[in-house]
């Protein structure tokens, strides 16, 4: 008579047990480690940003936003190309670089137009809630001007100023360059540029 005969599994033994016990609770436990360490992180908060901190005085809301004494933190160079908008209007194209240390929308703008001798042939100031986001640092082209149909007779060189700006985060900060230029001052801007203030 044949007898079948089955492999029983071996239990652990006490060590192995063990073992395997104080790795769980390692691991349990470095993932409430980790949870509480994420708590911690969020829980501190960067102090609010003040217009001072920026060289600007007001109080940075809409009403009262920031003015800058120094020359604002962007470098632009509107671009002979021209872009759709997403409106059906193709304009001018913009090289935007971002010196400043947080994402901005850029919502005002002054555009310069020279003739070949460096005259200043025109002035177009542009207000708007599309300009687009720059993030902190880096240079991007936006479609943010007008369309070349606009550009005044004789025009060979376009310059820009942004001058109003926010912040993408909340509470968002308003921002003004220029206050210190009035409509004369725009009408007789020097190609590349009134001298920056400085510190």
């Amino acid at each position: 008579m044949v007898v079948a005969m089955g492999c029983k599994k071996s239990e652990p033994t006490t060590s192995e047990a063990t073992v395997g016990d104080v790795k769980s609770q390692l691991k349990a436990g470095v993932a409430d480690l980790q949870k509480e360490i994420k708590t911690d992180v969020a829980a501190v908060k960067a102090p609010a940003k003040k217009c001072t901190d920026y060289k600007a005085t007001g109080t940075g809301t809409f009403e009262a936003s920031c003015k800058l004494t120094v020359a604002p933190p962007f470098d632009i160079a509107p671009l002979d190309v021209f872009k759709d908008d997403g409106f059906g209007r193709k304009l001018r194209v913009s090289k935007i670089t971002s010196h400043f240390d947080q994402d901005v929308s850029v919502s005002g703008l002054f555009f310069f137009y020279y003739d070949a001798d460096a005259k200043l042939l025109d002035v177009k100031t542009l207000s708007t809630n599309q300009g687009g986001v720059v993030k902190a640092g880096q240079t991007v082209e936006l479609p943010i001007g007008y369309e070349q149909t606009e550009d005044p007779a004789g025009t060979a060189v376009v310059q820009a100023e942004i001058y109003n700006w926010s912040t993408e985060t909340e509470p968002r900060m308003y921002f003004e360059a220029w206050t210190d230029k009035d409509d004369s001052d725009r009408h007789h801007r020097p190609k590349d540029g009134w001298k920056k203030p400085v510190d």
